[in-house]
């Protein structure tokens, strides 16, 4: 019998929205380097700048992204965004059956990708608060972690079978559908949305993305946890700058295994988005998003210490990738609530591209450092460096009034 949330059909609609997308964005993973590796004959270079290409829009203009979101309807903008990446996936499969597909239009469509992406993910972080009760987001969040976990399970594992049995652009196709369906199943929803309030149209954009970042860097729990969120996603990539190269070269795993060590991670995923609702309940939001963070720094302890017989190697690496999948799933779910709760309505589009922001502007810088410490100090001292940095992140937490959160506040008690 369905329960909570599942039985809220405006929220069933957006649960499988984003769930739809989620797929689509994993399919294109896999689709589209494969569309430029096998159909075009791309370079490594070429490759990974076409990998690196998506992850701009985030870092140039994802604070005027959360701006542009808070003076909207933020279902409108979802379904706009979907359809427009119907749009644009579909011109690749296009030109690959007109026989006219060059790499510079897969440089475009990595572009328009990201920058769509970049507006669905601020706007569906944003809306939620709107469709559901305050003491009803941790559930929300969590359900909508039960639609992340499947399309990460099986996104990439569909995409690569489409590629296996017709062709890359084919999957690249098959994605755009996907789209298509998420802003159906967005249109469905009845809910009626509030208008952004006028006076928040006559400033200028960027006066309101500063504003934004103001407001963030101010409050006394959103500027821990988005530290915190900016020192993950740089460690982390430092760590994931030299991960693959340590299974390989000094764990002697390979690529099979490899894979379905991850794969196990799924499982993680799963069980902590189950579990989330629960846990927040018994220890509170703040200590559950604080110790989730730790454990998760934790977790990656498991590379740089596995060690011995292959098989004793994969027991210690399968225990770190369910503990890490766990652990990332917690903290999505509490730093998403938490942030959502604390912060006006009006506000929500730039506080999400502000965490947007601070993960993802990280990224390169610290896979870069990584390569480089991976190069001068060696590969298993960058992976220990990178462990310590994301527990210097659950630190802070701990150290900040961000642990001694029992409940979600409503923003009347929120004030920076």
């Amino acid at each position: 019998m369905l329960t909570g949330l599942w039985r809220n059909p405006d929220f069933l609609k957006l649960w499988l929205g984003q769930t739809i997308s989620q797929f689509g964005s994993l399919i294109r993973f896999i689709a589209l380097p494969l569309t430029a590796i096998i159909t075009l004959d791309a370079s490594a270079f070429e490759v990974g700048l076409l990998m690196a290409i998506s992850g701009i829009p985030a870092l140039v203009i994802g604070p005027l992204a959360g701006a542009f979101v808070d003076r909207h309807r933020r279902r409108t903008l979802l379904i706009a965004s979907d359809w427009l990446r119907v749009i644009v996936m579909s011109t690749v499969p296009i030109a690959y059956f007109l026989d006219s597909l060059q790499m510079w239009m897969l440089y475009l469509a990595a572009l328009g990708m990201g920058t769509l992406s970049l507006v669905f993910d601020v706007s569906y972080r944003s809306y939620l608060p709107s469709l559901v009760k305050r003491d009803e987001l941790v559930e929300g969040n969590s359900k909508l972690e039960y639609g992340r976990a499947a399309a990460e399970i099986g996104g990439p594992g569909i995409g690569g079978a489409i590629v296996q049995l017709a062709s890359a652009p084919v999957a690249l196709l098959a994605d755009a559908v996907t789209f298509a369906a998420s802003a159906i199943s967005l249109h469905l929803i009845r809910k009626p949305e509030q208008q952004p309030e006028r006076q928040q149209q006559e400033t200028g954009i960027f006066k309101d993305a500063i504003a934004g970042m103001q407001y963030v860097w101010g409050h006394n729990l959103l500027r821990p946890m988005v530290m915190a969120a900016a020192m993950l996603g740089f460690f982390n990539a430092v760590l994931e700058a030299v991960f693959l190269l340590y299974m390989t070269d000094e764990l002697d795993l390979s690529a099979g295994l490899i894979g379905a060590i991850f794969a196990t991670g799924g499982a993680g995923l799963v069980l902590g988005a189950a579990v989330a609702d629960r846990v927040v309940r018994l220890a509170g939001i703040g200590l559950t998003l604080s110790v989730a963070l730790l454990l998760l720094a934790l977790s990656d302890l498991a590379l740089p210490l596995a060690g011995g017989p292959v098989p004793a190697v994969v027991v210690v690496l399968v225990f770190g990738a369910v503990l890490f999948s766990v652990s990332l799933t917690l903290f999505r779910v509490t730093q998403v609530s938490l942030s959502q709760a604390t912060t006006e309505s009006a506000l929500h589009g730039r506080m999400n591209s502000a965490f947007q922001f601070a993960m993802v502007g990280t990224v390169p810088v610290g896979a870069l450092l990584g390569g480089l410490l991976g190069e001068l100090i060696g590969l298993r001292t960058t992976l220990f460096i990178g462990v310590a940095g994301e527990a210097a992140a659950a630190l802070l937490l701990l150290a900040s009034p961000v642990r001694s959160v029992k409940t979600l506040p409503g923003e009347a008690d929120s004030v920076p």
